[in-house]
């Protein structure tokens, strides 16, 4: 899923070929291109804000100072090539990505606190397209999420 998406069957059998077939190679390579997705996003965000970073400080986080020098120049053509810099932890900290097990575990506790209008904003893997992406999040993250707060 990236922001939440279920990549069609024929990119998870290249998938599951470039892991030899190792259910756990497949998962961390869906995760991995999880987080390239929306990570360009979150440096347009860590970009919208500068130089305000009391939320990454809340955190515990920092931002790199090679991604700061870039942020500086406000220019978001510039930001969004540089979304690389953009640290994993980072990533999670703004984001809900990763397979439908861990973004339902992800959406779980916020919903527990009685949040019940949610909005999210999908992010496709590349190759896959917005339509899949909200049905992967309606189909596997809902009812996951529902069954983790009926514990």
């Amino acid at each position: 899923m990236g922001g939440t998406e279920a990549p069609k069957e024929s990119a998870m059998a290249e998938l599951r070929d470039a892991g030899g077939g190792d259910p756990a190679i497949t998962k961390r390579t869906l995760v991995r291109e999880a987080l390239e997705a929306v990570r360009p996003m979150v440096a347009r965000l860590l970009g919208s804000s500068y130089p305000d970073r009391s939320f990454v400080h809340a955190l515990g986080l920092e931002v790199p100072e090679a991604l700061e020098a870039v942020l500086k120049q406000r220019d978001r053509a510039l930001t969004t090539a540089n979304a690389h810099l953009v640290p994993d932890e980072l990533v999670m900290a703004y984001t809900w990505a990763g397979t439908a097990e861990q973004v339902a575990e992800q959406v779980a506790p916020v919903a527990d606190l009685g949040i019940r209008n949610i909005t999210f904003m999908p992010h496709p893997l590349k190759g896959g397209g917005i339509e899949s992406t909200v049905r992967a999040f309606a189909e596997q993250v809902r009812p996951r999420v529902e069954a983790l707060l009926r514990g």
